[in-house]
């Protein structure tokens, strides 16, 4: 679908540029705006769950999430892969908080 598709896009962006593993932390974070704020704007319940389930689904990924950082550590870089996983879930939880803080 459309999410995979541009997760894709994202992904050969940051593979070219060698940050692949940043750019799963960064789609994950768009993919967590972008549910947070499907749930305080006007929009039915169908589209909501299109936007969640549909593009959101295929956009975001928790399964390269985890192995990116289990690959991280066998390779040894444990303080990066401590950095991925901490900021990946604090970003997240973050930009979800500061979107419901700013609903009107």
């Amino acid at each position: 679908g459309i999410g995979a598709t541009c997760r894709f896009g994202i992904s050969r962006l940051g593979t070219a540029r060698g940050w692949s593993v940043w750019s799963t932390l960064i789609i994950n974070v768009l993919g967590c705006s972008l549910l947070a704020i499907s749930n305080i704007i006007k929009i039915t319940k169908q589209q909501r769950i299109l936007l969640g389930t549909g593009f959101c689904g295929g956009f975001t990924t928790f399964s390269t999430f985890a192995v990116e950082a289990v690959h991280l550590m066998r390779k040894g870089m444990y303080g990066t892969a401590a950095l991925y996983v901490l900021l990946s879930n604090i970003c997240g939880l973050l930009v979800v908080a500061m979107i419901f803080r700013s609903r009107p």
